[in-house]
């Protein structure tokens, strides 16, 4: 759900590669009529440092070898590639360089696993030679329509699933900026740690085309894209992106939420304070006979920020994001909670009992809906959420990705 979880390249002329990728985006300053548009290429880490990686294609397609710039065309079937010294092997093929690219013809689909994928497959060799890591490079749109049905429902008004869209594809635009996986190749993860994206299997109409509906539209604040993370249900107010983070953005500032409301408005988890002590202990928390936890700080809107932990072996505080992640995001769906003690029963136990789902900044995807329910256009739902922030085209002007 749009970052729930937490926040040597193998040769010479794979950095020189990467050194002749060209972005620019302009957003809105050129007339469409002037502006030469090419495809963004969104590249997808979608199984990272694996020994071995199999992949298959339905139908034809040409492998190429990127370091020595050869390829080979072969016909559809299922290879196992592995890792060489300064090389890949293709069962039933032979040799390559450090980075192999697999490029579909004629409406072919490269599939991993169950999962088929559009685009092309790209593997990477680590420098010891001992690992591969599989990257999807694909059209930024089409990216997003593996993406949407994982992030929010088709059923929904379309009005809320074009905000989504739009936040979604600014978050990509946002997260390719950043380069936070540039020195393992690739620009995103098909996982919460960016985005959640499944390929093809993923797909459904009704969210192409919302995709469709708003191609090329992003989120911008001063002159560029916004890191539009968006959750469940904010539970009332969303939160100030530093109070989460430790990161101020001036875009992300909590404000209230009259339209909140979903089957995690108010939930509740019962856990015994042993079952909490050996979740702690998983996370490299060691506190030894839990007698009680205690919220000892909150944020302005309610969240918990810190936990105050009583032990028998002594105890300390840790803060109320990494309770939530020792307990399970999912068990613990926010931290807009109060602790209620249970001492009855046979093992002591506490009560969180809280409201909203996720870790509250940003876009709330319950409150999209319900706006749109009520009427309300995909640029009013995200300007509600995102704080001074406009609705332009994402124009790539020049795109040199090799």
């Amino acid at each position: 759900m749009g970052l729930e979880g937490g926040r040597g390249i193998a040769c010479s002329a794979w950095r020189a590669w990467t050194a002749q990728v060209i972005l620019l985006v302009v957003f809105g300053t050129i007339p469409p009529s002037t502006a030469q548009e090419t495809p963004l290429i969104v590249r997808v880490g979608l199984a990272v440092n694996q020994p071995v990686v199999e992949v298959a294609a339905g139908g034809p397609v040409d492998v190429e070898d990127v370091t020595a710039g050869e390829r080979r065309r072969l016909g559809g079937g299922r290879w196992v590639l592995t890792p060489l010294s300064g090389g890949v092997e293709i069962s039933g093929i032979g040799a390559f360089g450090p980075v192999v690219r697999f490029v579909p013809l004629s409406g072919t689909r490269m599939s991993f696993g169950s999962r088929a994928y559009r685009g092309n497959f790209l593997i990477r060799s680590a420098p010891q030679g001992s690992r591969l890591t599989l990257i999807n490079e694909v059209d930024l749109e089409e990216y997003l329509y593996g993406v949407l049905k994982m992030e929010i429902s088709p059923a929904w008004p379309m009005e809320a699933l074009k905000a989504q869209a739009v936040a979604a594809r600014t978050l990509a635009v946002y997260l390719i900026q950043q380069g936070r996986y540039k020195g393992e190749g690739y620009d995103v993860r098909d996982t919460v740690e960016s985005q959640v994206y499944a390929g093809v299997n993923a797909e459904d109409p009704v969210t192409t085309q919302a995709v469709e509906a708003t191609r090329g539209l992003i989120l911008a604040f001063q002159g560029g894209p916004i890191n539009a993370v968006y959750h469940a249900d904010s539970g009332g107010h969303t939160e100030d992106s530093e109070y989460v983070w430790g990161k101020y953005y001036p875009y992300l500032r909590g404000v209230p939420d009259p339209y909140s409301g979903s089957p995690y408005s108010q939930w509740s988890l019962r856990m015994s304070l042993q079952e909490i002590e050996e979740q702690l202990r998983r996370q490299g928390l060691s506190f030894q006979g839990i007698q009680r936890i205690d919220a000892v700080q909150r944020s302005p809107s309610g969240r918990v920020m810190r936990v105050r932990i009583v032990a028998t072996g002594g105890g300390g505080e840790i803060s109320g994001e990494q309770l939530r992640r020792a307990l399970g995001y999912d068990a613990l769906k926010s931290t807009k909670f109060t602790i209620v003690p249970r001492p009855e029963g046979v093992q002591p136990a506490v009560e969180f009992r809280g409201s909203g789902w996720g870790h509250g900044v940003g876009l709330p995807q319950w409150s999209a809906r319900n706006m749109a329910l009520s009427g309300r256009t995909f640029e009013e739902i995200l300007t509600s959420y995102y704080q001074g922030v406009s609705v332009l085209p994402l124009r790539v002007l020049s795109s040199q990705r090799r």
